[in-house]
């Protein structure tokens, strides 16, 4: 550590380095060259903003197990069609890794897809939908029987994406043959 720090003394160019203190404290510290020779360093105690950013990175977690808990898939959309978020249901459905399917297009999940596909109409113009009878497209290229409800994400009247929660619905669909044959 010591070391590290007198490398940063020396070079003294005004990179950032946050270090945490005893007592669960934290700084900034920038250390610029002067005109003559010197170093002056700036410190800032950036101790709540640490303490925010960790109430934040809970509260994201604490969202994540709630989505990952459910049996459903959800998946969340920008308003340019962008899987911003996927719980493990999704990922499971559609059989791509959470990874893999945040920042996709959504249209590789779509079996077909156009500009007046329900899912496209609430991610640019605010407009919700149940369907009943779809398909999304598994990633090894099979169909996934679904039904969807797509609603925008609204914020002060203005469409900022979309969600979209879908079950498969093969198995009943196969037990509703059986039982009308």
């Amino acid at each position: 550590w010591v070391e590290e720090r007198l490398r940063i003394h020396r070079n003294a160019d005004g990179t950032p380095t946050v270090m945490q203190l005893h007592g669960g404290r934290w700084l900034m510290s920038r250390e610029y060259r002067t005109a003559d020779g010197g170093v002056v360093a700036v410190r800032t105690d950036i101790s709540l903003l640490k303490t925010r950013e960790a109430a934040l990175n809970d509260l994201q977690r604490r969202y994540q197990l709630i989505l990952d808990s459910a049996g459903d898939g959800i998946i969340g959309l920008d308003t340019k069609g962008l899987v911003s978020f996927a719980n493990r249901a999704a990922a499971d459905l559609v059989g791509l890794g959470g990874d893999a399917l945040v920042g996709a297009d959504f249209q590789v999940v779509l079996a077909s897809a156009s500009d007046d596909h329900p899912v496209h109409r609430a991610y640019t113009v605010g407009l919700a939908q149940k369907v009943d009878d779809a398909a999304f497209r598994h990633a090894d290229g099979h169909d996934v029987q679904v039904e969807y409800l797509v609603a925008p994400i609204m914020e002060q009247d203005q469409v900022m994406g979309a969600v979209v929660v879908f079950r498969d619905v093969a198995l009943r669909r196969l037990y509703e043959r059986t039982l009308a044959e």
